[in-house]
């Protein structure tokens, strides 16, 4: 029976009977599946040129497996406290950086003591804000350890808890920062005091907390229990609110659960 290559099909070569004849020697299946490689070659480069032509870059982009909210298309350009402070933060030092993304400097970095409204002052100033860094984000540190139900930090319906001595209304602050044209980050399942049993009531609570309270993103951390990033992502987008989700694994590769 003879088998050899035949005219290939949309790329791909087509195997099959070829009917009476003779067989094909090695070196002309060889050549055949070379001619087939080469017309692939050619046309996937008549493709490329084409998209080059249009300015048409998008079919080459490496494709990423995430629930599409519209945020996170870009690299994140902002502050967040952690290495500043680690823990020790408080409303007053947030709203401080919030202040420092915004003012307007000269040329030298100095802040301009016009008006930030006057006209004279913008065209002659800039500020981190003005330059793509928009975003403040709040780390460990804000917790209210031990105040949740049982010595946790969530209340019984799931709340996180904050130390209201140093974050009296997180409300508040993310108004302040969205007042000024900054986006707001929170932090979740830290490391500093954290839940030791995943509980489902937990992520449903902090989902609520961080839309309710007007953060527009979360760093979600891995040293608690609450490790369902998967879960966390899909509870986030049921809100309906775009949140733009961080996720800390730490360099290590931590599924769904831990």
């Amino acid at each position: 029976e003879n088998i050899c290559v035949r005219e290939a099909r949309g790329g791909v070569a087509q195997y099959g009977h070829c009917g009476i004849g003779r067989r094909e020697s090695n070196a002309e299946k060889q050549q055949n599946a070379l001619s087939f490689v080469k017309r692939g070659l050619m046309k996937t480069l008549g493709a490329l040129l084409l998209l080059l032509a249009d300015g048409n870059f998008g079919a080459f982009r490496m494709q990423a497996a995430a629930l599409e909210n519209g945020l996170a298309r870009l690299p994140p350009m902002g502050w967040r406290s952690w290495n500043c402070y680690a823990t020790a933060i408080n409303e007053e030092r947030i709203k401080a950086q919030i202040d420092a993304l915004v003012v307007l400097r000269d040329a030298s970095g100095t802040p301009l003591t016009l008006p930030k409204d006057s006209n004279n002052a913008v065209a002659r100033g800039v500020s981190l804000l003005s330059l793509g860094y928009a975003s403040i984000g709040i780390d460990e540190g804000y917790e209210g350890c031990g105040m949740g139900v049982n010595g946790t930090i969530h209340t019984a319906d799931g709340t996180p808890t904050v130390d209201s001595k140093r974050f009296p209304s997180m409300r508040k602050l993310v108004e302040y920062g969205h007042d000024r044209g900054v986006r707001m980050g929170f932090y979740l399942n830290g490391c500093g005091c954290h839940e030791h049993v995943e509980r489902m009531i937990n992520y449903e609570g902090d989902v609520r907390a961080t839309v309710e309270w007007g953060f527009d993103s979360v760093k979600i951390d891995s040293c608690g229990a609450q490790k369902n990033s998967t879960l966390y992502a899909s509870l986030f987008n049921w809100t309906g609110v775009p949140v733009e989700i961080e996720q800390c694994h730490q360099g290590q590769s931590i599924p769904d659960g831990g």
